[in-house]
């Protein structure tokens, strides 16, 4: 099982990503915006996956990713966005996001991604 970061300043996105990956036995850490989700990255280097939300009040999604590529280059980082077909697909690129899913998600859409993401990382 896997160590998550879910990173939404939406309660209802994060509290049904936190109860679907921890019904599958995954350990997962909540945060509601970046600020946040650097503490929890702090105390707990130990994340495998991070799934983070773009537009959050103090900081956005693009700080938090600008900030894990100085901290933590080698995280996969999914994107979990309203905005998710508009975003700029060069920021996507030069973030090394591994995966964009559009709001509304399906849970098929964020259990299929997380399986990838583990099968390549064990893979390795």
């Amino acid at each position: 099982m896997a160590t998550l970061l879910i990173v939404d300043d939406e309660f209802k996105t994060r509290a049904v990503m936190t109860d679907v990956f921890e019904g599958d036995g995954h350990v997962v850490f909540p945060a509601s915006n970046a600020v946040e989700a650097q503490r929890v990255l702090a105390q707990h280097p130990e994340v495998d996956v991070i799934f983070t939300d773009i537009g959050m009040p103090m900081g956005t999604g693009w700080d938090l990713l600008k900030y894990l590529r100085r901290e933590k280059a080698d995280v996969p980082v999914v994107v979990v966005s309203a905005w998710g077909s508009t975003l700029d697909e060069d920021q996507i690129l030069n973030l090394r996001v591994r995966k964009v899913i559009s709001k509304p998600f399906t849970l098929s859409e964020i259990h299929l991604v997380l399986r990838e993401i583990l099968h390549a990382k064990s893979s390795c």
